[in-house]
């Protein structure tokens, strides 16, 4: 276990990851970003060695895009379980956005053949159905957890929620300017024109009770 507090960003790529990191780094925050699939890798080494996962990255504070998808499909935000068991300190945002927007922002941005290759799925239209059951899947599971103690999470909707509401969560460990938020790597957005418009998730669906 470590007290030190840190910030895990535990939502899927696509939903502002980049943006994110950017903040973090602005606002003079050491802060780690998909580092090519590298912060995936030794997650899992440690994890299954039961090491500190983060033990490569003693003096970064904030971690964002976990995952790796080429070659292999590994995905580290998923084990927020195992990440607060470590780190119970820390504070976690589940970065969310329309599903129907995300789904086509992977699309454009190259990521259903490396899906299907990792998993072995025959098509997109195997992909597509692949991410949005992982989509309420992962939600569900991240909200359930965190029921309990929702001091601990910040459900963010990237298209939806001011950037100071990011400050007010981190608020207890950082003084953050919201004015330094700004949106990176964009692969653009097809508002309502997706055949997946029936399944649109929105920030107020995920709010967690506050504590009484």
């Amino acid at each position: 276990m470590n007290s030190r507090a840190r910030i895990f960003q535990i939502g899927f790529n696509k939903c502002g990851t980049t943006s994110l990191h950017r903040f973090f780094l602005d606002n003079g925050l050491n802060s780690v970003h998909w580092e090519d699939g590298e912060i995936a890798v030794n997650f899992y080494a440690r994890l299954n060695r039961g090491e500190d996962p983060f033990t490569d990255y003693p003096d970064v504070v904030a971690f964002t895009d976990m995952m790796k998808v080429r070659g292999s499909l590994l995905e580290p935000y998923k084990s927020f379980e195992d990440i607060y068991r470590w780190y119970p300190d820390s504070y976690f945002i589940l970065n969310t956005r329309n599903a129907s927007d995300w789904i086509e922002s992977r699309i454009r941005h190259g990521l259903a053949r490396h899906y299907r290759s990792a998993l072995g799925l025959p098509d997109d239209a195997s992909v597509r159905r692949y991410w949005l059951l992982e989509w309420y899947r992962h939600h569900a599971n991240v909200l359930d957890f965190f029921h309990a103690m929702p001091e601990k999470l910040l459900v963010y909707d990237i298209d939806r929620d001011a950037p100071a509401k990011l400050a007010r969560f981190l608020s207890p460990a950082w003084h953050l300017d919201p004015a330094f938020f700004g949106r990176h790597n964009r692969t653009g957005t097809r508002w309502g024109s997706s055949s997946y418009g029936a399944v649109a998730i929105r920030s107020a669906t995920f709010e967690l009770p506050s504590r009484e």
